[in-house]
């Protein structure tokens, strides 16, 4: 199964069918017809073509470790899932009093704290680390001086 109809999600399906086509040979108790590719796209349309099962207009209701269930019910049996459709924070944060971003994620310090939150983490998909000032670094990237071994010392 591969998620998400875009650049990835298109590339993703066609180098795994490639990949199985190459790879069948090593495998005699394998055949094509065992060997099925999926991708799913929430959008109206996509190029079909390379014998790949396409679904479009339909998302993704749920996954687990065994099968893929579709917005509209469908499941299908599945060991491996290539998500590839992208990620945004839930709506539901928005209703929180927790700093956001403009795409709805969740500022955070970085150590995932959130400003003003003191008992509050976030990360993931949910979070977004606030900028830093382009003036400061971190003390690994400092410049000064390079040793003979080419790194840098501070004096």
């Amino acid at each position: 199964m591969v998620v998400g109809g875009g650049f990835t999600g298109v590339e993703a399906t066609g180098e795994l069918v490639e990949l199985f086509r190459s790879v069948i040979r090593f495998y005699p108790r394998v055949s094509l017809e065992d060997v099925r590719v999926v991708l799913v796209e929430g959008g109206p349309s996509l190029l079909r073509k390379r014998g790949v099962e396409i679904i479009t207009g339909d998302g993704v209701a749920r996954a687990d470790d065994r099968s893929l269930t579709l917005a509209s019910g469908a499941c299908m049996q599945t060991r491996m899932i290539v998500w590839s459709a992208g990620v945004k924070p839930s709506p539901t944060l928005a209703s929180t009093p927790l700093p956001h971003t403009k795409r709805g994620a969740i500022v955070v310090n970085d150590d995932f704290r959130v400003p003003g939150f003191p008992k509050v983490w976030a990360l993931g998909d949910c979070a977004s680390k606030a900028r830093r000032s382009r003036t400061t670094l971190s003390p690994c990237f400092e410049s000064g001086p390079r040793s003979r071994s080419g790194s840098s010392r501070s004096e």
